[in-house]
């Protein structure tokens, strides 16, 4: 998780217990809170069952200055993992075509 001022603690606080976070988000689900009133209804038992099943250990709080260092070492792979269009750069320079002498 990263965001361009880094997780508030309240949230780091949550990301550091991930059993608190899953509670959390969880209720925050089920009622509504924190901005999730339109997904209330989208709490199904096939979607709850996911839910249960995800490892919320793996939610980490990414520093946006480590974000940055990793793009700038692996820029490629950066735009991969975040979908993200590359800049295109110049097109590699046209081959030189063998004169008809030189085919011979």
């Amino acid at each position: 998780m990263c965001s361009p001022q880094n997780a508030g603690p309240d949230l780091h606080d949550l990301i550091a217990n991930p059993a608190a976070l899953t509670q959390r988000f969880l209720a925050d689900w089920a009622t509504g809170k924190t901005g999730m009133k339109s997904l209330v209804s989208g709490l199904t038992t096939e979607l709850r069952a996911v839910f249960d099943s995800f490892d919320f250990e793996r939610i980490k709080e990414c520093l946006l200055r480590n974000l940055l260092a990793w793009h700038a070492i692996d820029h490629v792979t950066h735009c991969r993992i975040f979908h993200i269009e590359a800049e295109r750069v110049d097109d590699p320079a046209m081959p030189v075509l063998p004169t008809e002498d030189e085919l011979i």
